[in-house]
């Protein structure tokens, strides 16, 4: 598995980070194990693909992906993190995936991703 999934309960934060190949199957693979965690969709997702030396997604997987993802994942705020070499694919995923909606962006910097999608616990 090139991935890996982490948890940020302090920033209500879900963080994929991908590495080496990234593939179709993964991402479908990520996608169930981010709906089957109890702190979704109450927490902010950041997808971080910079690790990844390729990503293996094709256009069409794409499109498909980012609808699964907009009607499975509608709530939660979607910071992706990519490299340069990856940006134009990002934007694909991104638009696709955001249907006129602002919740997902793309970020080249870690800080300000987790910024953007993190969510301070409301005191009680």
């Amino acid at each position: 598995m090139s991935y890996c999934i982490e948890l940020d309960h302090e920033r209500h934060l879900i963080r994929q980070t991908a590495s080496d190949i990234f593939t179709e199957y993964e991402s479908w693979d990520a996608i169930g194990r981010i709906k089957a965690m109890p702190e979704f969709p109450d927490y902010g997702l950041v997808l971080d693909f910079r690790p990844a030396r390729r990503l293996t997604l094709s256009c069409d997987h794409l499109e498909h992906l980012a609808r699964r993802i907009g009607t499975e994942i509608p709530v939660c705020a979607r910071a992706l993190l990519v490299n340069e070499k990856d940006r134009e694919t990002a934007e694909l995923f991104a638009r696709a995936a955001c249907r006129g909606f602002e919740s997902v962006r793309l970020f080249d910097d870690l800080e300000d991703a987790v910024f953007w999608a993190g969510r301070v616990p409301v005191a009680a």
